[in-house]
């Protein structure tokens, strides 16, 4: 049987969701900036998190900012952690 891409993506889409709702408001964001930042949802992140809506824009400018390596580096796994973990430090996210 073959997966077609948009039943992929429902797949991980439904399992991202049940992987975010067992995370702290810190991991949620840092799961968001290593895999979905291209696709960043402020009002969703806000709604789904403590943090302030004027602080993740501001996460996101930034991001936004970053060079291609940067980013990438950040989708790492265990060391993009440590990456985002800093990077969402530098703007006020603990």
């Amino acid at each position: 049987m073959k997966i077609t891409k948009q039943k992929l993506k429902e797949i991980i889409r439904e399992e991202l969701v049940i992987l975010t709702e067992q995370l702290t408001d810190l991991q949620f964001i840092i799961n968001q900036i290593s895999f979905d930042m291209r696709r960043y949802n402020i009002d969703h992140m806000s709604k789904e998190t403590s943090y302030d809506v004027d602080k993740l824009k501001n996460v996101f400018k930034a991001y936004q900012k970053l060079s291609n390596t940067e980013k990438y580096k950040m989708e790492t796994p265990h060391s993009g952690v440590i990456l985002a973990k800093k990077f969402l430090a530098k703007h006020g996210i603990k």
